[in-house]
């Protein structure tokens, strides 16, 4: 095992390192000790060894085994906009695995991810997910990362997905729906951003002033 971390960390050959970035990542190896090298790999300077340690994390390590700070790492160097391709693998880890894990439910996965210390990756994430639950029943879609998703799941996941995404929530529901917490007033934020009919969006998640005055 430390002669394949080694290749993967060292090897001038990209397809040596993409190849070692699956292996050490399997079912049958995957540890607390192999898990940060390969998130390494998802800053190779190679695309084809990025793709590799993103497939890898998606295949076979789940939301729970990693840390807060590895969730973020790999998501602020996933989801870059300078590469395409590595974006698009990062679009189908975070919503084939990590929302799955989360039930769709979005507030959850951020509660994983900690928007009030890492918003800006948190705003990366959320725009995602909310773009793909807007594009995920297309047929034709021109999104990459779009099209990697639909692959994993059947119409009812599909229906799922987007009913726990794009469901009204509001700052003022109540104690059952699990009240006003961090990270719903961070997705809520990020969806009247990102809406297209802003006046719309606002008004349902603001749509009881007496009880918001109370809040506030």
């Amino acid at each position: 095992q430390n002669t394949l971390l080694w290749i993967m960390t060292n090897d001038s050959s990209a397809p040596n390192r993409a190849l070692v970035a699956k292996q050490c990542c399997g079912r049958s190896v995957v540890s607390k000790e192999t898990i940060p090298y390969v998130i390494e790999r998802v800053k190779d300077v190679d695309v084809k060894v990025r793709e590799a340690a993103l497939d890898s994390l998606r295949e076979n390590v789940n939301l729970d085994d990693l840390t807060e700070d590895q969730r973020v790492e790999i998501l602020r160097y996933g989801l870059t906009k300078r590469c395409s391709s590595t974006h698009a693998k990062a679009v189908e880890l975070l919503c084939a695995n990590w929302l799955k894990s989360a039930k769709f439910d979005p507030i959850m996965l951020l509660d994983s991810l900690n928007p009030v210390l890492n918003e800006s990756v948190c705003e990366l994430a959320t725009e995602v997910i909310i773009n793909m639950a807007s594009k995920i029943d297309c047929d034709n879609s021109d999104d990459v990362g779009v099209e990697l998703v639909q692959k994993h799941f059947g119409g009812p996941e599909i229906r799922s997905f987007q009913q726990q995404i794009l469901k009204k929530r509001s700052v003022t529901q109540n104690d059952d729906e699990g009240g006003l917490s961090p990270s719903l007033a961070f997705f809520l934020r990020v969806k009247c951003n990102t809406a297209t009919n802003k006046v719309e969006t606002i008004s349902d998640v603001i749509n009881d002033i007496p009880t918001l005055c109370n809040l506030l």
